[in-house]
């Protein structure tokens, strides 16, 4: 939760932190307010820590030491759940060792001996526990239901409750380009290496990249188990990355204290696009490029975004006929019960010809919806497949074109299927959600057209026939031509072979389809939502239909 400074002494506060005045020069109004000296250090320390900050960079260098200052701030993560400072970790890791696995294995441990509910741990620290700990909700009733059974022994000793946590992180996802660090050994430890795990270490401590795949993923993991080396996510401000779904999310409480990064983390869901670098996003969401950094690296870490190493692997392909003026401005409005499209959002896709190559034929769309699709989706007696796209849909606030084809592929099971009572409703929207999809994907083709083969791709003999069928038709009205006949049929047929293109160009069109979430656009400030409006679509407001599906183009 975002702390906004509500009076002026707070912002004046704020403000002399930033611009890290001494005691003796704060005004004095605010040596007033604070009564004195030491109550001003602590204040600078307290607004660091909540903030992230590290202290060789901040104004806390200036009033507490380095260590002091990182104890305070690990206590302070501690006692309200928070997530682990993985942007921190040159210090927390490497000098305090304190391993994320460790740090999350003392938060379960902690809420169970309070015996507060798995609920009480907030989403994202939830998550990234999982990932280290393999203790879910599930895995965490178990052990408290063990832990319970004892009775006496569990009212007398909570400490019990370690027995059943792991003693090793469980294996997880590591990406080719993470980088691999060391901590600072101690001399038993040392002694302790293998040949191999010596050679590596050497490696790592001559090499200038450090890239995870550089070594034997074999002994990185083995030295990674022992808390001896920790993973680095980098991300700078050229990276592209795209959003992929929330797999693994938890759907806990969100946290009830200040943390820029969690709170930044929705946005990037919302706003982030392959086609803009980091800088660009910052710029776009108005945040600080250091936290916007921090952000995508959880994000990247936990798998929910992907990093986009190549720039030439998000460049479209190129097509050959190029998009008409009068197709640009093409836009489709979508009605049906809660599913909405409020506003045709279009933007062609592609980075430009300025400095990524040619554009594609691909315009994007953001198709918006309510919340109640979300709910529609989750019906796992509907179908079980969909609880991913909808839990990524209401915790991020989008789903990406990316992951349109596998929830139209999800949707499809429900063709034919019969329910009961309300669920047959559910299974209609979600249904017609499919239908909708479809058309917009394929620049306004139903589903049943989607089946025949597309005349881009159509033979010699198909489009002859085309062309036959359509010569046929002409043949009734009266031609007139100073050529003569001939003449006049060679116009007849290049005027027909001109539709035929015409045609195929149609066909060619796509879309690329962003599902948003219209609570979460209305949770973005109006300055950043206009931002993203413009940078990634074009926006054209349109009524809505009754509640019956309709699609409509305009051209």
């Amino acid at each position: 939760m975002l702390h906004v400074p509500t009076t002026i002494e707070e912002q004046l506060i704020v403000r002399a932190i930033k611009e890290e005045c001494s005691w003796e020069n704060l005004p004095k109004r605010l040596q007033s307010t604070l009564t004195s000296k030491d109550e001003w250090h602590r204040r600078i320390t307290e607004h660091c820590i909540k903030k992230r900050l590290p202290w060789s960079t901040s104004f806390v260098r200036k009033v507490c030491r380095e260590a002091e200052y990182y104890e305070d701030m690990m206590r302070y993560l501690r006692r309200n759940l928070a997530l682990f400072p993985y942007h921190l970790a040159d210090y927390v890791c490497r000098v305090m060792r304190i391993s994320p696995f460790r740090y999350y294995c003392d938060m379960i441990f902690e809420v169970m001996k309070n015996e507060q509910p798995y609920d009480s741990i907030p989403n994202f620290s939830a998550a990234d526990a999982l990932r280290l700990t393999g203790i879910g909700r599930n895995e965490f009733i178990d052990i408290m239901n063990k832990c319970r059974s004892k009775k006496i022994m569990w009212k007398l000793n909570k400490s019990i409750a370690k027995e059943s946590l792991p003693t090793h992180p469980v294996d997880f996802a590591i990406e080719p380009w993470w980088g691999v660090c060391l901590v600072n050994f101690t001399l038993e430890e040392f002694k302790k290496l293998s040949e191999e795990e010596g050679a590596t270490i050497d490696k790592i401590c001559k090499e200038e990249a450090n890239a995870f795949i550089l070594f034997d993923p074999v002994v990185i993991k083995g030295l990674y188990k022992r808390g001896l080396v920790y993973f680095d996510v980098p991300v700078y401000p050229d990276d592209r990355f795209k959003v992929s779904r929330l797999e693994g999310f938890v759907s806990n409480r969100e946290q009830s204290y200040e943390d820029p990064i969690e709170e930044l983390l929705y946005a990037v869901f919302v706003v982030s696009s392959e086609n803009s670098t980091v800088a660009e996003l910052a710029t776009t969401l108005q945040a600080e490029l250091s936290q916007l950094q921090t952000a995508a690296s959880f994000a990247c870490r936990l798998g929910w975004a992907v990093k986009l190493i190549d720039p030439g692997s998000v460049l479209l392909e190129q097509t050959a006929n190029a998009l008409n003026d009068d197709e640009d401005g093409s836009f489709a409005t979508v009605g049906s019960g809660s599913t909405s499209l409020d506003a045709g959002l279009f933007q062609q896709d592609g980075f430009g010809t300025e400095n990524h190559g040619p554009s594609s034929a691909y315009a994007r769309v953001a198709f918006v919806v309510d919340a109640n699709i979300t709910s529609y989706l989750m019906m796992g007696s509907v179908s079980p497949g969909l609880k991913s796209h909808a839990v990524t849909l209401y915790e991020a606030g989008k789903l990406g074109y990316a992951s349109i084809e596998d929830l139209c592929n999800d949707l499809s099971t429900l063709e034919g299927k019969r329910f009961e009572g309300e669920l047959q409703e559910f299974a209609n929207h979600a249904f017609s959600l499919r239908v909708v999809l479809k058309c917009l994907t394929s620049g306004g083709l139903s589903p049943d057209e989607l089946d025949t083969p597309a005349v881009g791709s159509s033979n010699n003999e198909e489009v002859t026939s085309m062309v036959a069928d359509m010569s046929l038709k002409q043949e009734s009205e009266p031609a007139v031509n100073e050529m003569g006949p001939l003449a006049n049929d060679s116009g007849t047929t290049n005027g027909v072979a001109n539709d035929v293109e015409n045609i195929i160009q149609k066909k060619v069109r796509k879309y690329r389809v962003d599902i948003l979430r219209c609570e979460s656009l209305a949770n973005l400030p109006s300055t950043t939502l206009e931002n993203c409006f413009l940078h990634h679509w074009r926006a054209v407001r349109k009524p809505l239909y009754g509640h019956g599906m309709g699609l409509r183009l305009q051209v």
